[in-house]
């Protein structure tokens, strides 16, 4: 799956990161797989959201770009843990019809 996560927001965390990498002692190593660990562990525990909206401000990144990436990551937090996936989402993810509890569109065909 693909997901987005601003450069403003992948430069900032660098020292962070590293850090992270250090103390799994080599159970992660790809960047990627550490960047996403690392958020999607702070924004998991309780006053994670706020407590990493003030750690990427006090970074100097705009309001706007952190705001923007935490609704997008809490709405894919959710989709995650709740199987509930639109088609598109499904086909542009590529994600196994067996992890699909719920279709989040109830789009249907016009009547001609």
């Amino acid at each position: 799956m693909v997901w987005k996560i601003p450069r403003e927001i992948v430069d900032g965390l660098e020292k962070d990161i590293d850090l992270f990498i250090k103390l799994t002692k080599g159970e992660i190593t790809d960047r990627q797989d550490a960047l996403c660990c690392y958020i999607f562990g702070i924004l998991s525990e309780k006053g994670g959201v706020k407590m990493f909206y003030k750690l990427l401000i006090a970074k100097g990144i705009d309001k706007t770009i952190v705001k923007d990436f935490l609704n997008y990551s809490l709405k894919m937090r959710y989709k995650m843990i709740n199987g509930k996936w639109s088609w598109y989402e499904m086909d542009e993810f590529n994600i196994p019809f067996d992890e699909v509890k719920d279709c989040s569109t109830d789009y249907q065909l016009p009547n001609n």
